[in-house]
């Protein structure tokens, strides 16, 4: 962990030819570096992007402990016997009862975009698993055929987990993110690209 000013960074060393630093969406910073990089060289990249980390954490909500989102939409806690959703409020007999809730429902969707796109996709899906995921909403292991889905898609708008799914479903044929793996993507769904601010 690097300490950058009020900046704390953390440094991964791999087999990269260059330096890129990573903002996930909780506000952690992470930065690649090439196995042979110096300190200075570490410590001048983050100098020189500095205002671009200042700028891109200035851009990420500060979560409000009293309000979930589910499917895009936010919404208040209240405690109650009964478990039901009205126009503002969750009423859960408490946060285990809603968490089983949104995982069942999250499973749900991602089954049902899985056998729209699973047909056009040709490939053999040996393992569906939804687990905490931190820096990504999907993964994907073409050569086992397992797929990975963050628990915490359930927070996105449904279209936006749609486009995972066909995501990580394209990930089967083209195990990258070159040109030809989103003009498949496109092919099966054109306004791909407007979903990902959903």
């Amino acid at each position: 962990m690097i300490e950058y000013g009020k900046f704390k960074i953390e440094c991964i060393k791999k087999r990269v030819k260059y330096l890129r630093l990573k903002i996930t969406s909780t506000g952690d910073i992470k930065l690649i570096a090439p196995l042979y990089a110096t300190k200075f060289q570490i410590d001048n990249f983050i100098k020189t992007h500095s205002i671009w980390i200042e700028k891109t954490l200035s851009k990420i909500p500060k979560n409000d402990p009293n309000l979930i989102k589910f499917l895009g939409k936010s919404y208040k806690i209240q405690i109650s016997n009964e478990f039901k959703f009205s126009d503002d409020y969750i009423f859960t007999p408490d946060l285990q009862t809603l968490n089983h809730y949104a995982n069942e429902k999250l499973k749900e969707l991602i089954s049902q975009y899985i056998a729209i796109y699973s047909p056009k996709i040709g490939k053999e899906i040996n393992a569906i698993r939804i687990k905490k995921m931190t820096t990504r909403w999907g993964s994907c292991n073409s050569k086992k055929g397992y797929l990975n889905f963050s628990s915490n898609l359930i927070q996105r708008d449904i279209k936006f987990i749609e486009y995972v799914v066909l995501h990580e479903l394209a990930h089967l044929i083209y195990p990258h993110h070159q040109k030809e793996f989103y003009d498949f993507i496109a092919s099966l769904m054109a306004d791909y690209k407007s979903r990902l601010n959903l």
